[in-house]
């Protein structure tokens, strides 16, 4: 199992590409998008000290832990707060993914950063199979 928390202004429909890829892995995903709506506010500091006392979403917490957590971009600061309340550590997680790809994409160009990197190489296909992989 992996959660995958969006970058600033992601949408479910635009983190389908990085779900896919996951699914083709044998993970099962779940995606946690930061809509631009969000993107704001996960950066001003009453909103920190809240996700700090509160901890991840009840529907992530509800649906177990997760063997790695993918953090795109502007998520690191969601995470951040989760782990220094002390609650990131129920998410159970082994292994992290910090990605930083641009902000605020369109799913094309999701695609095209992602197919580049993983055409460009040898080296960048073998990273993309990571050990734990499956």
């Amino acid at each position: 199992r992996v959660l995958v928390l969006g970058w600033f202004g992601s949408t479910p429909s635009a983190m389908r590409p990085i779900a896919d890829m996951y699914s083709q892995l044998g993970y099962e995903p779940t995606l946690l998008p930061c809509e631009r709506k969000d993107a704001l506010r996960s950066m001003w500091y009453p909103s920190w000290r809240k996700m700090i006392k509160e901890g991840p979403p009840a529907e992530v917490l509800e649906s177990g832990e997760f063997d790695r957590v993918h953090l795109f971009s502007g998520a690191v600061f969601k995470y951040y707060c989760w782990m220094k309340g002390g609650k990131g550590e129920s998410l159970g997680h082994s292994e992290i993914v910090f990605d930083s790809t641009p902000f605020l994409p369109t799913p094309g160009q999701l695609w095209s950063f992602t197919g580049g990197i993983a055409g460009s190489s040898p080296t960048a296909q073998r990273l993309l199979r990571m050990p734990g992989s499956r």
